[in-house]
């Protein structure tokens, strides 16, 4: 009769090796959520530079890690108190220069998060809106060209075209009419 030395079973560990395990696990998500926390402050500081080496970080993380479904799932998830995205936040307190980082940012969020573009905040404005209110027309057309809707209302019934009607800007007004926009709607809200 021969005897069979039995291999060792890998699902019993030494107390030493869960030990270990546990501070590699820890260490690994400590290290996701500062790559994670770069990746925000740069979009919050519209510093697109910035926002690519956090993207390059990813990269280099830890084992395992899909690197684009990471970053896509921080980007679509992040939320302002208002309900808003990175997008809205970038409309809102980044201001078109020569540089067009700001728009340059917003293309390459919308690049990995389409969606965001027609998501509504809690004044139900879509991120065109508030580019239409703050007059960043290259901000507006960029918006306009990776597909944001044109004709979608606030919670005050105006649609960009409105608000670009109010303001008196006759350069976005032809953005918007040029993408889709139309004046019915906004004869339509006049008549009211």
């Amino acid at each position: 009769m021969r005897f069979i030395t039995p291999l060792p079973d890998k699902r019993f560990h030494s107390r030493g090796d869960e030990e270990e395990t546990n501070n590699v696990q820890h260490d690994d998500t400590n290290e996701l959520i500062r790559m994670k926390t770069k990746l925000l402050e740069a979009v919050l500081e519209g510093n697109l530079n910035k926002f690519r080496k956090a993207t390059d970080h990813f990269c280099s993380g830890p084992d395992g890690l899909d690197v684009v479904n990471e970053i896509c799932s921080v980007i679509t998830r992040w939320r302002d108190d208002n309900g808003g995205t990175l997008i809205h936040v970038i409309c809102r307190k980044i201001k078109c220069d020569e540089t067009h980082e700001g728009d340059d940012l917003v293309f390459v969020l919308a690049k990995y998060a389409p969606e965001l573009l027609s998501v509504r905040d809690k004044f139900f404005q879509i991120p065109l809106h508030i580019a239409v209110q703050k007059g960043e027309l290259c901000r507006a057309s960029k918006l306009l060209m990776l597909g944001s809707p044109v004709g979608w209302r606030d919670a005050h019934s105006l649609s960009p075209l409105d608000i670009a009607y109010g303001k008196g800007g006759l350069n976005m007004l032809k953005l918007l009419l040029n993408a889709g926009a139309t004046f019915h709607e906004l004869l339509a809200v006049e008549e009211m």
